[in-house]
C-alpha cells in the first residue's frame, strides 16, 4: 500500500497561525475548565456530598486542569525543556520495539502499586468475576443461594445478573474481556492482562501514524503523546475493557487500511471480538465509518463482505450464544420476581433503557465528560487532531480516523448514563486512539516545513507536560483507590475470614463486595445491620467469632475446618 504523499512545504503564514492556534489552545483550554471546575463547586459541599462523576470532576479533575495549566506554562516559558521532548520523539522513533517493551514493563508496575490490583468500580469488577468463573471451568459463578443477595446486593444487579435461588451469578456485559482475562486469572494475575493490551496499542499507533505520513518519525511522535497522556495510562493499568477495545478498534483499522481481502476478512474477525468485549455500541460506532466507507464503492464490496464475514464467528457466535445461555440460566439484573416477556422483548427493554434524547442534565453531563476528556489526553493532542482534520491527502484514512472519533463523542449524548467512576471520559476512550495517531501524523509533516524547529519544539515540550503531570494523576487514582479500601476491615493474611461491609451510598461501599469463585478463605458480604448479620453467621457458620466490629461493619473468624 502506497502512503499518502508528503505535504507540501507551506507558506510561513500557515504554519504560524496553526501554531499559535496550538500554543493558545492548550493553555487556554486547561485554563478555562479550570476556572469552570472551580466555579461549579459548592463552597457548601464537600467532596462526599457528591456523586462519584460530579465527584471525581469537580475535584480530581479541577487539580489536574490546575496542574495541566501550570505544566504548559512551564515548557512554554523554558525552551530547553522543549528540545528534551523532541529529543524523547527521536529516541523513540529509533526504537520504537524497546519503547513499547520499557511501557509494558512500567505499565505492570503501576498495575501493582498504583492500582494495587484491585478492581475499584463494579464496571471493573463483573467481568473479573465472570474470568474466574471461566476459569474454574463453569459458566456462572456459583454461590450458597441464602447468601446471593448478601454477594450481589440489589445495587449491583445492573453489573452483575444472579438466580437467588440457584445462587449462580454471571457479569451483565458480554464475555469478550472475560475470556481474554481468563487465562490470567487461573494465576490470579488479571492485572496484566490490559497493560499487555495497551502495549499493543501503542505498537498499532505508531504503526497507523507512520502510515498516515509515510514515516516512521510521525509514528514516533504519535507513540509518545499516547504515552504523554495520562488517561492512556490510568485506563491501561485498570480493569476496565475500554483499552482492549481501543486496541482492538485500532487493530481493525489497520487491517482494513493494509487493503487485501485477507487484512478485510481479519478485521471482522477482530471487530467481532471487540463487539462481545464489553457490549456491541463502542466497537460499532467506531466501525461505521469504516464500513459506509467501504459500501460506497462497488469495487470496495468484496473487501466489505469479507469484513461482514469476519464478524460472523465471534461477534455473532459468541454474541448471540452468551445471551442465549444466560437467558438460559435465568440470571436477572433485578432482586425482584422477574416475569418475562421473551428473550427478544427482554434484551429490547434492556437496550432501550440506556438510550433517550438528550435532556439539560444530559447535556451537562456531557460537557464535564468533555472536560475529562480534555485533561486526562497530552495538552494540546486535541488541537493538534483537530488541525490533522483540516488534510486532504489521496487516501481517506485521516477522514475516517477524525468520523470514529466525532460519531463516538456524538453517539454518547444520548445515552443516560453519566460512566460513574472512570479516568478520563471513558466512553470516548474506545475511539480515542485516533487522537495521538492524528496528532502524530500532523506534527512530523509540520516539522517537514519551513517551521520545522518550532514545531519539534513545541511537540517535545507539550509531550513534557503531558509526561511531567501524569505522576500527579496516578496519584489520585491511587488515593481514590486506597481511600475505598479503608472504608473495609482487612482480615488477617492467615486463616478464613467473612468480613461485612456496611452500606454507604456517597462512598460506594457496595463495590468493595467482591468474591471469586474459587477462592474462599475470605468471603465478603454486604451488612444488613448488626443483628440481621449476626444471625446470618450464626445460621450458615456456627462457631464463627466476631474478631472485629466498627463503622465500616465487621470481621468474623472462621472454625478451622
Amino acid at each position: 500500500m502506497r502512503p499518502e504523499p508528503e505535504a507540501a512545504t507551506a507558506p510561513a503564514k500557515g504554519p504560524g497561525a496553526a501554531l499559535i492556534a496550538l500554543v493558545i489552545g492548550s493553555l487556554a483550554g486547561a485554563g478555562f475548565i479550570a476556572v469552570m471546575l472551580g466555579a461549579m463547586r459548592s463552597a457548601s459541599k464537600g467532596r462526599y456530598d457528591y456523586p462519584i462523576f460530579p465527584r471525581l470532576l469537580l475535584f480530581d479533575d479541577y487539580r489536574g486542569a490546575v496542574a495541566m495549566f501550570s505544566a504548559t506554562l512551564m515548557v512554554a516559558a523554558l525552551p530547553p525543556v522543549r528540545q528534551i521532548g523532541a529529543r524523547l520523539a527521536d529516541a523513540v522513533t529509533a526504537r520504537p520495539r524497546a519503547t513499547v517493551g520499557v511501557a509494558l514493563v512500567l505499565l505492570c508496575v503501576a498495575a501493582r502499586v498504583v492500582y494495587l490490583g484491585h478492581s475499584l468500580s463494579m464496571d471493573e469488577y463483573a467481568p473479573r468475576l465472570q474470568a474466574h468463573a471461566f476459569a474454574q471451568g463453569q459458566f456462572s459463578a456459583d454461590f450458597p443461594p441464602a447468601l446471593t443477595d448478601r454477594i450481589v446486593p440489589k445495587a449491583s444487579r445492573i453489573f452483575l445478573f444472579a438466580n437467588s435461588v440457584t445462587g449462580q451469578v454471571n457479569s451483565a456485559y458480554w464475555p469478550g474481556l472475560a475470556l481474554l482475562m481468563t487465562p490470567f486469572a487461573l494465576v490470579n494475575a488479571e492485572w496484566m492482562l490490559n497493560p499487555l493490551l495497551s502495549a499493543l496499542g501503542l505498537w498499532l499507533i505508531f504503526q497507523l501514524a507512520t502510515t498516515l505520513a509515510g514515516d516512521k518519525r510521525a509514528g514516533g511522535w504519535a507513540m509518545l503523546f499516547a504515552l504523554a497522556s495520562p488517561g492512556f495510562v490510568a485506563n491501561a493499568i485498570s480493569f476496565y475493557a475500554m483499552p482492549g477495545l481501543l486496541t482492538l478498534n485500532l487493530a481493525f483499522a489497520w487491517l482494513i487500511m493494509r487493503g487485501t481481502l485477507a487484512s478485510a476478512g481479519l478485521a471482522g474477525l477482530v471487530g467481532g471480538l471487540a463487539l462481545v468485549m464489553h457490549n456491541p455500541v463502542p466497537h460499532a460506532v467506531f466501525a461505521a465509518p469504516w464500513l459506509l466507507w467501504l459500501l460506497f464503492d462497488r469495487a470496495r464490496w468484496p473487501s466489505l463482505a469479507a469484513v461482514l464475514l469476519g464478524y460472523l464467528p465471534v461477534g455473532a457466535g459468541v454474541g448471540v450464544g452468551w445471551l442465549l445461555a444466560v437467558d438460559a440460566a435465568n440470571v436477572k439484573p433485578v432482586v425482584e420476581a422477574h416475569v418475562s416477556q421473551g428473550f427478544v422483548v427482554d434484551w429490547v427493554t434492556r437496550f432501550r433503557g440506556v438510550f433517550s434524547f438528550p435532556t439539560g442534565a444530559m447535556l451537562l453531563t456531557r460537557m464535564g465528560a468533555t472536560f475529562k476528556a480534555w485533561v486526562w489526553s497530552m495538552p494540546g493532542s486535541f488541537v493538534l487532531a483537530g488541525l490533522a482534520m483540516r488534510r486532504r491527502g489521496d487516501k481517506p484514512w485521516t477522514a475516517l480516523f477524525a468520523a470514529s472519533l466525532l460519531v463516538t463523542y456524538l453517539f454518547y449524548f444520548f445515552v443516560v448514563m453519566d460512566q460513574g467512576h472512570g479516568w478520563g471520559y471513558r466512553y470516548l476512550h474506545t475511539s480515542w486512539g485516533a487522537v495521538p495517531v492524528l496528532a502524530g501524523a500532523f506534527v512530523y509533516r509540520r516539522t517537514r516545513g519551513v517551521e520545522s524547529a518550532l514545531w519539534r519544539s513545541w511537540g517535545g515540550g507539550l509531550a513534557v507536560a503531558g509526561l511531567l503531570i501524569t505522576p500527579f494523576y496516578l496519584w489520585q487514582v491511587r488515593t481514590n483507590i486506597t481511600d475505598s479500601l479503608a472504608m473495609r476491615i482487612d482480615a488477617p493474611d492467615e486463616g478464613r475470614w467473612v468480613v461485612f461491609v456496611a452500606p454507604d451510598t456517597m462512598h460506594y461501599t457496595v463495590d468493595l463486595v467482591q468474591d471469586y469463585p474459587g477462592q474462599d478463605r475470605v468471603l465478603t458480604l454486604l451488612s444488613e445491620g448488626d443483628a440481621a448479620d449476626n444471625l446470618l453467621i450464626t445460621e450458615q457458620v456456627p462457631g464463627a467469632v466476631l474478631s472485629a466490629r466498627d463503622a465500616r461493619g465487621s470481621l468474623w473468624r472462621l472454625p478451622d475446618r
